[in-house]
């Protein structure tokens, strides 16, 4: 949300989806990405126009890096039961549902 807003905004205006997959890469975990929503399991080539353009977005998050201060406040981050947040999923007990 605002963290990432915030951080994206310091970085050319990234989006809060590019500053949570650069901090993935950043800290060294393997990141599979879909390019687009109609990307499944199983298709092993892209089959519409924006599935391109995906790729070349997420291929951008290797061109920039996140300060120190950054990955920081990005990994401090966590829910209201002081679970990790960032790429909780709803599966997770207590898992962080963002707010409607």
């Amino acid at each position: 949300g605002t963290i990432g807003k915030g951080i994206g905004k310091a970085h050319n205006g990234k989006t809060p989806e590019e500053v949570a997959l650069r901090w993935v890469l950043q800290t060294g975990a393997a990141a599979s990405v879909r390019p687009t929503t109609t990307f499944g399991l199983g298709m092993g080539a892209c089959v519409d126009p924006d599935c391109g353009k995906g790729l070349q977005l997420r291929a951008k998050s290797y061109s920039w890096s996140l300060t120190d201060k950054e990955m920081a406040e990005l990994d401090a981050m966590t829910s209201p039961n002081d679970n990790p947040t960032l790429f909780s999923t709803s599966g997770c007990p207590n898992a962080f549902v963002m707010p409607k």
